[in-house]
Protein backbone atom coordinates (compact mmCIF):
# COMPACT_ATOMS: atom_id res chain seq x y z
CA UNK A 1 0.00 0.00 0.00
CA UNK A 2 2.81 2.45 0.86
CA UNK A 3 4.47 1.90 -2.51
CA UNK A 4 1.14 2.58 -4.26
CA UNK A 5 0.87 5.87 -2.37
CA UNK A 6 4.40 6.85 -3.34
CA UNK A 7 3.79 5.84 -6.94
CA UNK A 8 0.59 7.90 -7.02
CA UNK A 9 2.45 10.78 -5.43
CA UNK A 10 5.01 10.61 -8.20
CA UNK A 11 2.32 10.59 -10.88
CA UNK A 12 0.51 13.52 -9.34
CA UNK A 13 3.62 15.69 -9.53
CA UNK A 14 2.29 18.10 -12.13
CA UNK A 15 -1.27 18.73 -11.05
CA UNK A 16 -2.45 22.25 -10.31
CA UNK A 17 -2.94 23.66 -6.84
CA UNK A 18 -6.71 23.44 -7.11
CA UNK A 19 -6.67 19.89 -8.44
CA UNK A 20 -8.91 20.84 -11.34
CA UNK A 21 -6.45 20.96 -14.21
CA UNK A 22 -5.51 17.72 -15.94
CA UNK A 23 -2.74 18.07 -18.48
CA UNK A 24 -1.70 15.03 -20.47
CA UNK A 25 -1.62 11.98 -18.27
CA UNK A 26 -1.45 13.84 -14.94
CA UNK A 27 -3.92 13.02 -12.15
CA UNK A 28 -6.05 15.86 -10.69
CA UNK A 29 -4.95 16.72 -7.14
CA UNK A 30 -8.44 16.17 -5.68
CA UNK A 31 -8.65 12.67 -7.18
CA UNK A 32 -5.12 11.96 -6.05
CA UNK A 33 -5.94 13.00 -2.46
CA UNK A 34 -9.13 10.91 -2.53
CA UNK A 35 -7.25 7.79 -3.68
CA UNK A 36 -4.51 8.38 -1.10
CA UNK A 37 -7.10 8.63 1.70
CA UNK A 38 -8.84 5.44 0.59
CA UNK A 39 -5.51 3.64 0.29
CA UNK A 40 -4.46 4.84 3.74
CA UNK A 41 -7.70 3.58 5.33
CA UNK A 42 -7.44 0.24 3.54
CA UNK A 43 -3.82 -0.11 4.58
CA UNK A 44 -4.70 0.63 8.22
CA UNK A 45 -7.46 -2.00 8.16
CA UNK A 46 -5.13 -4.53 6.53
CA UNK A 47 -2.34 -3.87 9.02
CA UNK A 48 -4.76 -4.21 11.96
CA UNK A 49 -6.13 -7.48 10.57
CA UNK A 50 -2.64 -8.85 9.88
CA UNK A 51 -1.41 -7.82 13.31
CA UNK A 52 -4.35 -9.46 15.04
CA UNK A 53 -4.08 -12.69 13.05
CA UNK A 54 -0.28 -12.74 13.41
CA UNK A 55 -0.50 -12.28 17.19
CA UNK A 56 -3.10 -15.04 17.58
CA UNK A 57 -1.04 -17.37 15.37
CA UNK A 58 2.08 -16.67 17.45
CA UNK A 59 0.24 -17.37 20.69
CA UNK A 60 -1.08 -20.62 19.28
CA UNK A 61 2.39 -21.70 18.15
CA UNK A 62 3.96 -20.71 21.47
CA UNK A 63 1.43 -22.83 23.30
CA UNK A 64 2.25 -25.76 21.08
CA UNK A 65 5.98 -25.18 21.49
CA UNK A 66 6.67 -24.71 17.79
CA UNK A 67 9.44 -22.12 18.03
CA UNK A 68 10.97 -23.17 14.75
CA UNK A 69 7.78 -22.28 12.87
CA UNK A 70 7.74 -18.87 14.57
CA UNK A 71 11.34 -18.21 13.49
CA UNK A 72 10.61 -19.29 9.89
CA UNK A 73 7.54 -17.03 9.74
CA UNK A 74 9.57 -14.08 11.05
CA UNK A 75 12.23 -14.69 8.39
CA UNK A 76 9.61 -14.86 5.62
CA UNK A 77 8.02 -11.64 6.85
CA UNK A 78 11.38 -9.85 6.92
CA UNK A 79 12.19 -11.03 3.39
CA UNK A 80 8.84 -9.83 2.05
CA UNK A 81 9.37 -6.39 3.61
CA UNK A 82 12.76 -5.96 1.91
CA UNK A 83 11.05 -5.64 -1.49
CA UNK A 84 8.77 -2.90 -0.14
CA UNK A 85 11.72 -1.09 1.41
CA UNK A 86 13.62 -1.15 -1.88
CA UNK A 87 10.58 0.12 -3.77
CA UNK A 88 10.00 2.91 -1.25
CA UNK A 89 13.65 3.99 -1.43
CA UNK A 90 13.48 4.05 -5.24
CA UNK A 91 10.31 6.13 -5.25
CA UNK A 92 11.70 8.51 -2.65
CA UNK A 93 14.86 9.10 -4.69
CA UNK A 94 12.74 9.70 -7.81
CA UNK A 95 10.58 12.25 -5.98
CA UNK A 96 13.69 13.95 -4.57
CA UNK A 97 15.24 14.19 -8.05
CA UNK A 98 12.02 15.66 -9.45
CA UNK A 99 11.83 18.19 -6.62
CA UNK A 100 15.45 19.23 -7.15
CA UNK A 101 14.86 19.67 -10.88
CA UNK A 102 11.79 21.83 -10.25
CA UNK A 103 13.61 23.90 -7.62
CA UNK A 104 16.40 24.53 -10.15
CA UNK A 105 13.78 26.13 -12.44
CA UNK A 106 12.72 28.60 -9.75
CA UNK A 107 14.46 32.00 -9.90
CA UNK A 108 17.24 32.37 -7.34
CA UNK A 109 15.41 35.16 -5.52
CA UNK A 110 12.35 32.94 -4.94
CA UNK A 111 14.23 29.82 -3.73
CA UNK A 112 14.40 31.18 -0.18
CA UNK A 113 10.64 30.70 0.04
CA UNK A 114 10.81 26.94 -0.58
CA UNK A 115 10.67 24.86 2.63
CA UNK A 116 13.71 22.60 2.46
CA UNK A 117 12.94 20.69 5.68
CA UNK A 118 9.81 18.98 4.29
CA UNK A 119 9.86 15.26 3.46
CA UNK A 120 10.07 14.67 -0.32
CA UNK A 121 6.37 13.86 -0.81
CA UNK A 122 5.24 16.94 1.17
CA UNK A 123 7.73 19.16 -0.67
CA UNK A 124 6.35 17.84 -3.96
CA UNK A 125 2.81 18.73 -2.89
CA UNK A 126 3.97 22.16 -1.73
CA UNK A 127 5.72 22.80 -5.05
CA UNK A 128 2.60 21.70 -6.94
CA UNK A 129 0.41 24.04 -4.90
CA UNK A 130 2.73 27.06 -5.18
CA UNK A 131 4.31 26.60 -8.60
CA UNK A 132 2.52 29.54 -10.21
CA UNK A 133 3.78 31.83 -7.43
CA UNK A 134 7.38 30.65 -7.73
CA UNK A 135 7.88 30.96 -11.46
CA UNK A 136 8.26 34.12 -13.48
CA UNK A 137 5.84 34.49 -16.32
CA UNK A 138 7.32 35.89 -19.54
CA UNK A 139 6.37 39.46 -20.35
CA UNK A 140 3.89 39.83 -23.19
CA UNK A 141 5.27 40.81 -26.60
CA UNK A 142 3.89 44.31 -27.00
CA UNK A 143 6.12 45.37 -29.86
CA UNK A 144 3.51 46.66 -32.27
CA UNK A 145 5.94 47.48 -35.01
CA UNK A 146 7.75 50.19 -33.08
CA UNK A 147 10.13 52.08 -35.27
CA UNK A 148 7.64 53.47 -37.74
CA UNK A 149 7.88 50.62 -40.23
CA UNK A 150 4.15 50.09 -40.07
CA UNK A 151 4.42 46.40 -40.80
CA UNK A 152 6.72 43.45 -41.16
CA UNK A 153 9.53 43.56 -43.59
CA UNK A 154 10.97 40.61 -45.40
CA UNK A 155 14.23 39.26 -44.09
CA UNK A 156 16.84 39.02 -46.81
CA UNK A 157 19.54 36.45 -46.20
CA UNK A 158 23.08 36.97 -47.38
CA UNK A 159 24.93 34.17 -49.13
CA UNK A 160 26.89 33.56 -45.94
CA UNK A 161 23.68 33.25 -43.92
CA UNK A 162 22.20 30.86 -46.51
CA UNK A 163 25.30 28.66 -46.26
CA UNK A 164 25.10 28.77 -42.46
CA UNK A 165 21.44 27.72 -42.60
CA UNK A 166 22.27 24.71 -44.82
CA UNK A 167 25.08 23.65 -42.48
CA UNK A 168 22.65 23.82 -39.57
CA UNK A 169 20.16 21.66 -41.48
CA UNK A 170 17.64 24.48 -41.83
CA UNK A 171 15.87 25.87 -44.85
CA UNK A 172 16.32 29.52 -45.76
CA UNK A 173 12.76 30.23 -44.56
CA UNK A 174 13.43 28.59 -41.19
CA UNK A 175 16.64 30.57 -40.75
CA UNK A 176 14.88 33.80 -41.74
CA UNK A 177 12.16 33.06 -39.16
CA UNK A 178 14.87 32.44 -36.54
CA UNK A 179 16.63 35.67 -37.50
CA UNK A 180 13.48 37.76 -36.95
Amino acid sequence: MADEQNQQGQQGGGSSSEGTQNTGNMIPQSRFNEVLERARKAEEALVKHQTDSHASEQERLKKQGEWQTIAENATKEADSLKAFKTRAETLESTIKAGNEARIALVPETMRKLIPVNYPPEHLQTWLNDNWSLLTVKPAPDIDAGAGGGGGTRAVILTAEEQALARRAGMTDAQYAQYKK
